[in-house]
C-alpha cells in the first residue's frame, strides 16, 4: 500500500504531511520514524538532508470559515507533540490551499491555534506562554525561574541557570554569551531528561543580538538540535521578558521587546512538494533551499516596559475605536472613528417621552426597557461601556498604548468583534459585507491585554465556558405501525442518543471551570400517529471548557451517538450555522499582571463606594466574546449584575445598573491601567 504526503518546508522545520481523512495508517509511530529518520528517510532529491523534523496527519472539516483543521505531529521518536509553531505554519498554509478563504483554526492538543495565510507568508497565533509549574510541568510545587538544578550536577550541564516554560510544549530556558558555543548534543540531553521535567522539555539556548537574542533549541521527540523552533521563540521571548533581560532599542527609546529570535533557517515562505510512499518505506521528494537567520515574530508574547498596551473592549450599538499613547512619543490621532453601523438586529430606543425621568438616575439607578429580548440594556452592556469610556478618557499614562474598542453585535454573532480581529466584516456585520478594516492584533505594539466589558459585579472574571447549540439527527426508515418490523424507528433510536448524552464526557474539568455540560433542549420526531417515524431531531445546548472546540466537540460527539445508535438508523450531528466563529471556552492564568493589577483596583473601588469586598477573581457565568481575544490574557469585567436576590436582571425588562458601581467600576479601570502602563508597570517585569 502506499500512502500520498506532501513535504512542507515552513521557516526552517520539515515535515511529511499526511492527509488523514484519504490516508489510513494504523501504526503512526512507525510511519514517522521510518520516513523522519535523517539518514534513511525522505530526502530533497537533490543531495540535501533526508528526513524530517515529524509527521503532520490532519484532518480538514468540511465547511466553514475560518477553515478548520485537526492537527497532530507525530515526532520522529513515534511520541505525538502537543504543539508546533512551524509546524502550525505548514498547516495552515496547507488547508488554506484547500479552502476558500485565508484564514485557519487548527486545533492542537494545546488548544486551538488561529492562523492567517497572505501571499505564501503565514502568521500563527501561538498562545499565551505560562511559567505555571503545573501547566509547563515541573515535579515541584514552585516556578523554575533562572535557577540551577542539583541533579546536573557532574554533567556538561552542571550550573547552568535554567527557565521553566510552557509556550504549547515544555522549553527549559538557558541564557548563554554566545549560543554558537554551546556543544548542544552535550550539553542538552542532561536538562531534557532532568527529573525536574517529568514529561521531559525542549532545551533551548540564547544569546543576545544586534536587535534580539540568537536560539538554538535540542527538541523533546526529535532527540537532536533543529533548524528552528517556533515555541522556542516565544519560549526565549517570554523568559527574557520574565527574567528583564529584553535589550534596548538601538536608539535608547524604542521597545526593549526582542525585535527578533533569529535561528539557523529557511529564509523562503512556506513551500510545499508531493510524493507517495510505503508506509514504512522512504521516498525522494523536493525541498526548499536553506538560507541565513530568518525572523520569527510571536504573535502573543506580552511587550516589555515601553512598548506595553492595555486594549480594552466592549460590545455594543456604539461606533468609536480610540488609541491613546503618552506624550513624547509619536501620536496616533486623538480620536480615531470606524464608521460600523449594526445591521443585525432591529432594536431601537423609545420615543423621547417614554424615558425615565432625570431624577430617576439620581435615585441610585439607570433602567433601559427592552423592546427585543437579545438586546443590549442598561447591564448589558451600556454600564461596563460607560466606565471603560470613562476609564479610557481619564487614565494618566506613562508608557504604551491604551486602546477602547466599541464593537456591534455582541449578543448574536459578534460580527463587532470578529471584523476588530481578523479585518474581515462578516455578512451581517457592522459596515458592509466583504468589507476590510484594520485589525487590532496586526497593531504595533500588539495588544498585551483585553478587558472585556461585561456586567460581574466588580469582580475579575478570568475564564467562561464556551455555548454551542447543534441538532443529532437520526434517519430511520418509514413504515405502517401495524408492520413495525419493516421499518427502522427513528424515535425508538432516540432514545439509545438520550443515554448517548447523558454519558457523554470528552473532556476533562477544568480548573476554573469545572465540567462542561451538554443538555437536550428540544426533540421532535414523527408525521402521523399510525407511522413507523423515519426521522427524530435533538437539540442540544454544550457548555464548553478548554481545550475543546466546537469542531472537536461536533466530531467526538457524532462519534459517540454511532457507537450506542448503531449503523441503522443513521445519526449525525450539525451544530447551528454561523457566519462568525463560535463563542469558544476561554481561561486566562489568574496570575497575569492584568489580573492582579484589576483585583486589586476593583477591591479597593468597591470598597470605598461600600460595596463590601469586591475584585474577587473567578469564572464569568455566562458566554462571552471575550473568547475572541485569547489566548492573549483577556478578562471580563464591569458593573451590574446578570441576577440579583429577586431574579434575572439582564436580560429582563427589570434590567438596571447602579450608578455608584459604574463609577467604582471607572475607577478600577483607570487606576489598574495607570499601573500597567505606569513607569513601574509589571508588563515590563
Amino acid at each position: 500500500m502506499t500512502v500520498p504526503f506532501e513535504k512542507y518546508d515552513g521557516a526552517g522545520n520539515d515535515f511529511v504531511v499526511v492527509d488523514a481523512e484519504t490516508a489510513s495508517i494504523e501504526d503512526r509511530a512507525a510511519f514517522a520514524r521510518a520516513h523522519c529518520d535523517r539518514e534513511t528517510g525522505v530526502t530533497d532529491g537533490s543531495g540535501g538532508r533526508r528526513g524530517a523534523d515529524g509527521v503532520l496527519f490532519l484532518s480538514l472539516a468540511d465547511d466553514g470559515d475560518p477553515a478548520r483543521v485537526t492537527m497532530t505531529l507525530v515526532q520522529p521518536d513515534g511520541s505525538v507533540a502537543e504543539m508546533c509553531g512551524n509546524g502550525a505554519r505548514c498547516v495552515a498554509a496547507w488547508a488554506a490551499a484547500r479552502s476558500a478563504g485565508s484564514r485557519v483554526a487548527i486545533d492542537t492538543p494545546a488548544g486551538s491555534r488561529r492562523a492567517v495565510v497572505d501571499d505564501g507568508s503565514v502568521a500563527v497565533e501561538m498562545g499565551t506562554p505560562t511559567f505555571d509549574p503545573e501547566a509547563v510541568p515541573l515535579a515541584g510545587d514552585a516556578p523554575l525561574i533562572d535557577a540551577t538544578l542539583d541533579e546536573l550536577a557532574g554533567t556538561a550541564s552542571a550550573g547552568l541557570s535554567v527557565t521553566a516554560v510552557n509556550t504549547g510544549v515544555p522549553h527549559a530556558v538557558v541564557f548563554v554569551g554566545d549560543v554558537d558555543a554551546v556543544q548542544i548534543d552535550a550539553v542538552a540531553p542532561p536538562i531534557r531528561h532532568a527529573d525536574a521535567f517529568p514529561e521531559g522539555a525542549n532545551v533551548t539556548f540564547a544569546s543576545p543580538a544586534a536587535d534580539g537574542f540568537r536560539q538554538r533549541t535540542y527538541e523533546r521527540g526529535v532527540e537532536g538540535e533543529t533548524r528552528a523552533c517556533g515555541t522556542g521563540a516565544v519560549a526565549v521571548a517570554a523568559a527574557a521578558r520574565r527574567l528583564g533581560r529584553l535589550p534596548d532599542a538601538a536608539d535608547g527609546g524604542g521597545s526593549p521587546c526582542p525585535r527578533r529570535v533569529a535561528t539557523s533557517a529557511s529564509p523562503s515562505p512556506t513551500t510545499a512538494r508531493r510524493g507517495c510512499a510505503g508506509p514504512l518505506q522512504s521516498a525522494s521528494r523536493e525541498r526548499s533551499p536553506r538560507g541565513a537567520s530568518r525572523e520569527l515574530r510571536p504573535h502573543r508574547v506580552p511587550r516589555g516596559r515601553g512598548q506595553g498596551g492595555l486594549d480594552e473592549r466592549r460590545g455594543g450599538r456604539a461606533r468609536p475605536a480610540a488609541r491613546r499613547a503618552p506624550e513624547g512619543r509619536p501620536r496616533p490621532p486623538r480620536r480615531r472613528c470606524r464608521e460600523r453601523p449594526c445591521q443585525s438586529g432591529g432594536w431601537q430606543p423609545p420615543p423621547r417621552a417614554q424615558h425615565p425621568p432625570r431624577h430617576r438616575l439620581a435615585a441610585r439607578r439607570v433602567r433601559a426597557r427592552r423592546r427585543h429580548r437579545s438586546r443590549p440594556g442598561a447591564c448589558d452592556a451600556k454600564g461596563p461601556l460607560a466606565a471603560l469610556v470613562g476609564a479610557f478618557l481619564a487614565a494618566e499614562i506613562e508608557q504604551g498604548t491604551l486602546t477602547l474598542a466599541v464593537t456591534p453585535d455582541e449578543e448574536l454573532l459578534s460580527t463587532g468583534a470578529h471584523a476588530l480581529m481578523t479585518g474581515e466584516v462578516a455578512p451581517g456585520g457592522p459596515g458592509e459585507a466583504g468589507a476590510s478594516v484594520d485589525p487590532l492584533p496586526a497593531a504595533d505594539p500588539a495588544p498585551d491585554a483585553y478587558v472585556v466589558g461585561e456586567p460581574t459585579g466588580l469582580d475579575v472574571c478570568t475564564a467562561a465556558r464556551g455555548r454551542f447549540e447543534g441538532t443529532v439527527s437520526i434517519e430511520g426508515t418509514a413504515a405502517h405501525a401495524a408492520s413495525p418490523e419493516s421499518g427502522v424507528n427513528a424515535v425508538s433510536a432516540a432514545g439509545r442518543a438520550l443515554d448517548a448524552l447523558e454519558s457523554f464526557d470528552n473532556v476533562a474539568a477544568h480548573s476554573q471551570l469545572g465540567e462542561a455540560t451538554l443538555v437536550p433542549t428540544a426533540i421532535e420526531g414523527g408525521e402521523s400517529t399510525n407511522q413507523v417515524p423515519a426521522g427524530c431531531t435533538i437539540t442540544v445546548d454544550r457548555r464548553s471548557v478548554p481545550p475543546e472546540t466546537a469542531a472537536g466537540f461536533r466530531r467526538a460527539l457524532e462519534a459517540q451517538l454511532r457507537r450506542s445508535v448503531g449503523a441503522d438508523p443513521s445519526v449525525s450531528v450539525s451544530l447551528t450555522a454561523r457566519e462568525t466563529p463560535f463563542l469558544e471556552a476561554f481561561a486566562t492564568d489568574p496570575g497575569e499582571p492584568v489580573v492582579d493589577a484589576l483585583a486589586d483596583a476593583a477591591a479597593a473601588a468597591g470598597d470605598a463606594a461600600g460595596f463590601g469586598q469586591r475584585g474577587a477573581v473567578r469564572p464569568f457565568g455566562a458566554a462571552t466574546e471575550a473568547s475572541y481575544f485569547a489566548p492573549t490574557p483577556t478578562v471580563v469585567f464591569g458593573p451590574g449584575h446578570l441576577a440579583d436576590e429577586a431574579g434575572a436582571v439582564a436580560h429582563a425588562e427589570r434590567e438596571y445598573v447602579d450608578i455608584p458601581s459604574v463609577r467604582a467600576a471607572a475607577t478600577a479601570l483607570r487606576k489598574s491601567t495607570e499601573r500597567l502602563l505606569g513607569g513601574d508597570s509589571p508588563l515590563s517585569n
